[in-house]
């Protein structure tokens, strides 16, 4: 009787350890079964990343940008929280062909950070998309 407990004593971390490895072994393979079969198929799937890749870059160099000039913004902020000649928030809307007209023209330092700061949320938001979409 205790030669057997020792024996199911024994064998249960090794019949664990075969479990685990038996479950790599299959998200492994549902890994492999998920990758493209045919060329075409591979080309397609690579090319799908490599627009995804693209849009990243983007976003990450609109979010670079928009980073330092609500530093910027801020500094300003600093000096007059209410108004600012360096920076404005334009709205504008396309009449005609090339014509514009202002609709909202703002130069309040203390809410154009406010709106790069919701921008830059966004941005990120979309960012964390993008980089899932390509490590998926």
């Amino acid at each position: 009787m205790k030669e057997q407990a020792k024996k199911t004593a024994e064998q249960t971390p090794e019949s664990a350890e075969i479990q685990i490895l038996k479950d790599q072994v299959a998200a492994l393979q549902a890994l492999i079964e998920a990758q493209p079969k045919s060329l075409e198929e591979k080309i397609e799937y690579f090319k799908n990343k490599q627009v995804l890749m693209k849009r990243l870059a983007t976003l990450d160099e609109y979010a670079d940008s928009l980073a330092t000039i609500v530093t910027e913004v801020d500094k300003e902020s600093d000096a007059d929280p209410f108004q600012t000649e360096n920076f404005t928030l334009k709205v504008t809307k396309k009449q005609g062909y090339s014509s514009e007209n202002d609709v909202l023209k703002m130069r309040n330092p203390k809410v154009i950070a406010e709106v790069i700061r919701f921008a830059l949320g966004s941005i990120d938001t979309k960012r964390h998309e993008l980089q899932n979409q390509i490590n998926a």
